[in-house]
């Protein structure tokens, strides 16, 4: 089962940046709920392994005063032991070892959870920084416009109209900037907390090298070949299977074997014992409710897999389409020439400064509309890695 589990890990790890997946080995080892849970899983698999093992056996011993006086003293002593065939036959243990791999698969469960936050973190982060150099041109081309209407203003060949419109959009463009200081700051935090408190560093400026898998049918077999959700309910299956068996095991009658001896004033007895309970009322109804159980998880499978590939299937034609959206936005960026044309222009003075700053504004607008398409075709590409 961990070698199960640290193929999870490595095939989710394929396509990781070099930093993200350094944040993602910190945040597993330091987080602080993963850790709690890895010792309350210890703690359950302990416990899982209690009560395997035969009872002890029992030794009496009885040393009784006769009267009158002379019938003497008599001493008894029996030793005996039971004899669990469930335990023997080792469908106990069977038991107790396929609810450990249920523990192990829970833990994975959970810690994809944890990650994917770290992940979605990282996205968001690389996301950041783009926007802060995005907005970090436009607030460099509109400071220069600024000082060019300012100057304008003052030799009286600009209106103050002009140059308050300019520094409008200068003003824009900085607090964008602090917003987005702060936005990265809060992310930082959020990925602080995820680590158990301890500072990371992330810098990545490009997402990392996802891509969208062609065809849905070939991602559902491969993605679903060691999936947590359908290897615990296989696990499940197998637990509903060795509990009946375990069921079935328990109507056979324990046996206590031993040996027992008497003495009395003149005489001796000893010999060997053996005594079985009648199996009438305890077992009852026990191995058919554990055959319904067994039947109800396998059930549960069939349905963890219809429920698991069409929650699949939304996510891929969501990311189907927002590749697409994406895509057609940068054809529309690739497209664009006018960056040059409209400086040739303003230089030239053919545009005023207010058509400049409006048609920059609208070229940075489609710029942005890119740069926020991709981020959240990057977001659908992590609901679909950590799916």
């Amino acid at each position: 089962m961990k070698k199960i589990i640290t193929l999870l890990f490595s095939f989710v790890s394929l396509t990781l940046g070099a930093q993200t997946e350094s944040v993602l080995e910190s945040v597993e080892k330091n987080n602080i709920s993963l850790r709690t849970l890895r010792n309350q899983l210890e703690v359950q698999r302990m416990e899982n392994k209690t009560d395997l093992t035969l009872d002890n056996p029992e030794v009496e011993f009885d040393n009784c005063w006769g009267k009158p006086g002379e019938v003497g003293m008599k001493r008894n002593l029996s030793v005996s032991q039971t004899l669990d065939f469930a335990k023997i036959l080792g469908r106990q243990r069977a038991v107790a070892n396929t609810k450990s791999n249920l523990l192990d698969l829970q833990y994975e469960i959970s810690r994809r959870e944890v990650l994917k936050q770290a992940d979605i973190i990282c996205v968001k982060l690389v996301n950041n920084k783009q926007m802060q150099a995005h907005y970090g041109a436009l607030l460099a081309d509109a400071e220069k416009v600024v000082g060019y209407s300012k100057r304008m203003m003052e030799s009286g060949s600009g209106s103050s109209l002009e140059y308050n419109n300019v520094l409008l959009a200068y003003m824009q463009a900085l607090g964008q900037i602090k917003n987005l200081a702060l936005e990265r700051k809060n992310l930082l935090a959020e990925l602080t907390q995820l680590n158990g408190g301890e500072a990371l560093v992330f810098e990545d400026q490009q997402y990392a090298n996802d891509v969208l898998e062609n065809d849905f049918d070939t991602l559902f077999a491969v993605k679903s070949q060691n999936h947590p959700q359908f290897l615990l309910a296989d696990e499940e299956v197998k637990v509903g299977e060795k509990s009946l068996s375990l069921a079935k095991a328990q109507n056979i009658p324990n046996l206590t074997a031993g040996y027992a001896g008497e003495w009395t004033l003149g005489e001796q007895f000893h010999g060997f014992t053996l005594s079985m309970p009648l199996p009438l009322w305890q077992q009852k109804n026990k191995v058919k409710h554990a055959a319904m159980a067994h039947q109800v998880a396998k059930a549960n499978r069939q349905d963890v897999e219809l429920q698991k590939r069409n929650e699949l299937k939304a996510l891929y034609e969501r990311a189907e389409s927002l590749q697409s959206v994406w895509k057609s936005y940068q054809e529309i960026l690739s497209s664009y020439k006018g960056n040059e044309l409209l400086d040739k222009a303003f230089q030239a003075g053919h545009i005023n400064v207010v058509d400049y700053i409006s048609s920059r504004s609208s070229y940075y607008d489609i710029v942005k509309m890119v740069a926020d398409a991709e981020y959240e075709y990057r977001i659908s590409l992590l609901d679909l890695k950590w799916w």
